[in-house]
């Protein structure tokens, strides 16, 4: 019951984020994605791209 409400709760932060402010998302996401490739980088990290690093 517990999980249930928590999810809940943050499914609806979720949509109301996204309805008050879209512009956050179009901002965060690409912010995300950079510095997860970063951090990446800094721990040596190979992503790979059929097989071969990159």
């Amino acid at each position: 019951m517990m999980s249930y409400l928590i999810f809940k709760d943050v499914k609806l932060s979720i949509t109301i984020l996204v309805l008050a402010c879209p512009g956050a998302l179009v901002i965060g996401v690409p912010v995300v994605s950079v510095t997860g490739i970063g951090k990446a980088a800094k721990l040596v990290i190979l992503f790979l791209r059929w097989g071969k690093s990159i």
